[in-house]
């Protein structure tokens, strides 16, 4: 069984944190993944009609709970506390 693949590119955007003037560009999606900022003529275009388009991160920092802070010992014996 082949998997299946995921293209697209998202158009008519406000880029932030990126270029001032995103409008004209467009972000080419292939599995999930930016493949390319630039305009692909044969795939499904997605007009985000003039919305925002920010990057998406999540931070999986920890720096500490309970009374704990993990920055000033890092060791598996403060993870078990």
């Amino acid at each position: 069984m082949t998997p299946t693949t995921s293209v697209y590119q998202l158009v008519n955007f406000k880029a932030v944190g990126g270029h001032a003037d995103g409008v004209g560009e467009a972000v080419f999606i292939e599995n999930g993944v930016i493949a390319a900022t630039q305009t692909q003529a044969t795939v499904e275009t997605i007009d985000l009609q003039g919305l925002n388009l920010a990057p998406g991160f999540i931070d999986l920092q920890l720096n500490g709970c309970g009374g704990v802070l993990f920055n000033a010992d890092i060791s598996a014996e403060t993870l078990d506390v």
